[in-house]
């Protein structure tokens, strides 16, 4: 195969260069901001765990001129910056981040607000100035590095950044020898102490799934790592599929090594840009589930059930709550957090994924289109016939499948027509995909994560209503003459709109002037 299995390099996508990891986890950042009504055209503060030298720390901290970090730390230093100068310091930070190999106290003091430094860990003692005092909140001027950096994990910032290497946050039920990161046992703070707005895991591991969850319990809006820096993962294997095709091209297409390689660099953002909108819908999805409430919680209780009874899945190993817990919720009225819906988001996609590769690809109708849409445009463009004979043209369809379903119609919907029916799944999902090629349902969706808060959650719920009730009834005419023409969904979709507008009367004005997207 070549180097198909080779990411990266010099025939390959950079993931530093692209700054793919951040680029995908800063997708996050942007939901919460917005769904927190916390603008970026206003500098904001952030506080963080790397330094500039580090790809996901050094490229995050870059996409943004209206960042203002306050606090940071890596291996070696902590870096204060009181009340940063937008521009002054993202030039500096730009300078660090151009050179090889620097820390913390590479930074151009001149470039520091009054009352900031650097200071090294090795210090018994850092006294920090009146004004640093002041404005980060702290209690006191005098700090062991140790006990100083748990304070920069506790500041009440927009973000806390993490882009280093470290588990910092904890639940206050857990143990450090729990957490398997020893080294920085005496920096780790409990999730309940968080005062930050919203957290960007950037990093992996930079909390235990249970200091995530007291985190969002506490009001901290975080998804998890898996979700916010998926996208260097998603990169590679964007790489991967493409350097398998070229191998076809190559040979049918006469194209050689050099063309290739000319076309992978000139598709860099166009693979890029095909990277940050999964992101972007994996958090969106997350979203829009939170916005369901609690309507969704008897269905997350059959999810979890099937997963384990088909040993998909203990709920135990992943911090989800047992049915009594689940009842519990229910009768308090409380929620999953963004960290639980994001696990179990991940299971329910896989094993959609699972059991739909035990379905011939042929029966699968529509599949040709969701293969296609995978690839960069110009891939599509120049080398479509050979894209629908690549090797692993199954696997890319029903990866793609599991996420759409899930993403569009939440776990709920997705498990009562793909998974809680007599109906073959192979069938509903292409009646799925007729529908959604009908009705645009992806532009829909997005169209939704850019309304505002209070419409999400009707838009989601009328999308997911009619989908739900389209496949339920299987729309009596599609299944008596297997048409599937869109004349037939829409003349559903018109009487399904009278009904819900009868139902759904003082929202329906929220819904209406985005039909024109569906």
């Amino acid at each position: 195969m070549g180097d198909a299995f080779a990411s990266g390099g010099s025939s390959g996508y950079d993931h530093k260069k692209m700054g793919i990891t951040s680029r995908g986890a800063w997708e996050s950042v942007k939901r919460h901001f917005r769904e927190l009504n916390i603008s970026m055209d206003a500098p904001f503060t952030v506080a963080g765990v790397g330094d500039m030298s580090g790809d996901v720390f050094g490229n995050g901290m870059l996409l943004s001129k209206n960042i203002q970090l306050v606090a940071a730390f890596n291996h070696a230093h902590i870096f204060i910056d009181p009340t940063p100068n937008v521009e002054k310091s993202y030039q500096e930070r730009q300078r660090l981040f151009n050179m090889p190999r620097t820390g913390w106290n590479d930074y151009n003091v001149d470039c520091i607000s009054e009352g900031g430094g650097v200071y090294s860990r090795k210090e018994k003692l850092i006294s920090l100035s009146e004004k640093a005092v002041t404005h980060l909140g702290l209690q006191k001027s005098d700090w062991a590095p140790q006990d100083l950096i748990k304070e920069i994990l506790k500041l009440p910032v927009d973000l806390l950044w993490f882009g280093g290497i470290g588990t910092y946050i904890k639940d206050a039920s857990e143990r450090h020898g729990e957490v398997a990161d020893h080294a920085n046992d005496l920096l780790r703070i409990d999730g309940n102490q968080i005062n930050a707005r919203v957290i960007g895991e950037g990093a992996n591991l930079g909390l235990t799934q249970k200091g995530r969850v007291a985190c969002a319990q506490s009001g901290v809006r975080l998804n998890r790592d898996a979700v916010d820096n998926a996208g260097g993962v998603h990169c590679s294997d964007y790489e991967v599929n493409i350097k398998i095709l070229f191998q076809d091209v190559m040979k049918k297409k006469g194209v050689s090594l050099e063309e290739r390689n000319t076309i992978l660099k000139d598709m860099t953002e166009d693979v890029a840009r095909l990277v940050l909108r999964s992101n972007a819908d994996q958090s969106l999805a997350i979203s829009l589930e939170m916005a369901k409430g609690q309507e969704d919680l008897t269905s997350y209780v059959n999810v979890i059930r099937l997963l384990e009874k088909n040993h998909f899945m203990k709920r135990a190993d992943e911090f989800l709550p047992t049915d009594d817990q689940f009842e519990q919720m229910i009768e308090k009225g409380q929620l999953l957090t963004r960290p639980e819906i994001a696990v179990l988001m991940s299971y329910i996609k896989l094993y959609l994924k699972e059991r739909l590769l035990q379905f011939p690809l042929e029966s699968l109708e529509g599949w040709q289109d969701v293969l296609l849409s995978y690839f960069p445009e110009k891939l599509q463009t120049l080398y479509s016939d050979v894209i629908l004979c690549h090797p692993l043209r199954h696997e890319i369809v029903v990866t793609e499948l599991g996420n759409r379903a899930v993403n569009q119609l939440g776990m709920g919907v997705a498990y009562e027509v793909f998974l809680d029916t007599k109906e073959n799944m192979g069938t509903a999902f292409s009646l799925y995909l007729s529908l959604s090629k009908c009705f645009s349902t992806d532009t829909f969706v997005r169209h939704i994560g850019e309304a505002d808060n209070d419409c999400q959650k009707y838009l989601a719920t009328f999308l997911r209503s009619f989908v739900k009730k389209c496949m339920k009834e299987k729309i009596n005419s599609v299944s008596k003459n297997g048409s599937k023409s869109c004349s037939l969904y829409k003349s559903y979709l018109n009487d399904f709109c009278e009904e819900y507008r009868k139902k759904e009367a003082s929202n329906w004005q929220k819904i209406e002037p985005f039909l024109r997207y569906f």
